[in-house]
């Protein structure tokens, strides 16, 4: 998620359009990707208040805590599941917790100069604060 995310984002701000990287990645890497990235390009990294996220990502946030735990102790980085997961704890800050584990999305926009929300995301002028 948090390597579609930035592709998207390249997208976005190069002017290649999410939707040529949106097929770009399904021809490379099957339908299962191209649906992930459906998920941010939709929308659904941030739904409506009141509609559950598909994966939410305060699950998402102990998964990944969790799997860095063992990469520690085993003495390997996993470099882009601690982006992804510094992404994700940075999102819940700025938006709350109604936000899908693609919302790593909205901080790659915010770090490229663009709105944490999209034209299909849920619209917020506020930051909500992490309960």
């Amino acid at each position: 998620m948090e390597v579609i995310a930035e592709a998207q984002v390249f997208a976005e701000v190069t002017g290649i359009g999410t939707q040529q990287m949106e097929d770009f990645i399904g021809n490379m890497f099957g339908s299962v990707l191209q649906s992930y990235s459906k998920r941010i390009t939709r929308g659904a990294y941030a739904p409506p208040l009141d509609t559950a996220p598909g994966f939410a990502a305060a699950l998402a946030c102990k998964d990944m805590k969790h799997a860095l735990s063992i990469a520690d102790s085993h003495n390997v980085r996993l470099h882009t599941l601690e982006t992804a997961s510094k992404r994700l704890n940075a999102a819940r800050e700025y938006a709350g917790e109604n936000l899908d584990s693609s919302a790593i999305y909205g901080i790659a926009r915010q770090e490229a100069g663009l709105s944490f929300w999209s034209a299909n995301s849920r619209q917020e002028s506020e930051p909500r604060k992490l309960v």
